[in-house]
């Protein structure tokens, strides 16, 4: 279960100058000769250290392609951020994974954290309208606007049967605002359970308006991840999360 989702799985270990729609076609005009580096451990995250030099009592940051700092460099993110700023002497962990959901954050932590037992979890909600599938591989992939046939024809993706099933499967199912509560509801139960011993730390997800600033135009830019901070602090809520049931 510790596999990671499938555009991490496929750059185990590779450092990248370009990351799945952060691509040189796709760069903002004035932000096409910014250098970034997405440099992935062999497990597929997005951190400088293997998950066997990770030490007990370290404080993990996990969340979508936001909190993974998605077409910036990791030290222009909300989370690394923070990090610095409560000056804290634990490595950086970040566990986050892009295009994910709830499913995956939980998933993943409830493999790593009886591995790792940190000592904080600082989770800044994924994007609403994601549900997760796992292959016979172990390795997830995320259902997602991104899978409607208008979105995938504008990426320039060829369209197949499986196009149709993967929009069908996500109008029809996954992106239903009754099935979108239940799946948070789950999820963020199931965090707390994993969660009971570290303490958990947890904010909403922020506006859509912060963003567009990033590289690749979608995602929020350095001083947009300024702002998510500091509304991750102001409403950062602590385990036991409100009960949504």
């Amino acid at each position: 279960m510790q596999k990671p989702i499938d555009f991490h799985d496929g750059v185990r270990g590779q450092t990248l100058k370009w990351f799945v729609m952060d691509t040189p076609d796709r760069a903002q005009f004035d932000k096409e000769g910014e250098v970034i580096e997405y440099r992935f451990n062999q497990d597929g995250f997005r951190m400088d250290i293997e998950m066997d030099e990770v030490e007990k009592g370290c404080d993990i940051y996990i969340g979508d392609s936001t909190t993974l700092a998605f077409g910036q460099n990791p030290e222009d993110g909300w989370a690394y951020k923070h990090f610095v700023q409560n000056e804290q002497k634990n490595q950086f962990v970040n566990l986050s994974q892009a295009s994910c959901g709830l499913d995956t954050v939980t998933r993943l932590l409830g493999y790593w954290v009886p591995i790792l037992e940190p000592e904080n979890v600082w989770l800044l909600e994924p994007a609403p309208n994601r549900q997760e599938f796992v292959d016979s591989d172990g390795v997830g992939w995320s259902s997602g606007v991104w899978h409607q046939i208008v979105v995938q024809k504008m990426g320039g993706h060829e369209i197949t049967d499986e196009s149709y099933f993967k929009e069908k499967l996500f109008l029809e199912h996954i992106s239903l605002e009754p099935q979108v509560e239940v799946q948070k509801a789950k999820n963020l139960d199931a965090i707390q359970w994993i969660c009971r011993d570290t303490n958990l730390h947890y904010a909403g997800h922020s506006p859509f308006m912060w963003y567009g600033g990033s590289r690749d135009g979608y995602h929020p830019g350095a001083d947009q991840h300024d702002k998510i901070l500091e509304r991750f602090i102001g409403i950062e809520v602590s385990s036991p999360l409100p009960s949504t049931w």
